[in-house]
């Protein structure tokens, strides 16, 4: 069961913060480097500086229970260069929209994955994979 979830800031201004409402369910703890703009602490959101930092305050939130990282290419980068991710799982939609930044484009460092599920449908494609180093 996870209890906490983060993102990038994008995508809480894309979204408007989703009406002030988490729809997760868990706290969602969003890497922005605006962290005075704190949203009132019943939404559900909190606003940290950096991915080590939002892991961190995800972890004190969810004890013993596991912690989701999601969120877009920047996220996911920031996420593996900084040896944070033990498990990935990317879908893939039958959509190409011709822009964007490349999921893994700028790494800067090898990542070796073990794939453990693939699961398909008409609308996605989801492969779930363990990080091996």
């Amino acid at each position: 069961m996870r209890t906490s979830f983060h993102m990038d800031r994008r995508r809480d201004d894309v979204t408007d913060g989703w009406g002030g409402k988490s729809p997760f369910g868990v706290p969602c703890i969003v890497v922005t480097h605006r962290v005075g703009d704190q949203p009132e602490a019943a939404s559900g959101f909190e606003f940290v500086d950096g991915i080590e930092a939002a892991v961190d305050r995800a972890r004190q939130i969810a004890g013993d229970r596991r912690v989701g990282i999601g969120g877009g290419a920047s996220i996911a980068q920031q996420a593996l260069q900084a040896e944070l991710v033990d498990e990935l799982q990317i879908h893939i939609a039958p959509v190409i929209l011709g822009a964007g930044r490349p999921l893994f484009g700028e790494l800067g460092t090898r990542v070796q994955l073990g794939r453990t599920r693939v699961l398909e449908s008409p609308f996605a494609t989801h492969i779930k994979f363990r990080v091996l180093n």
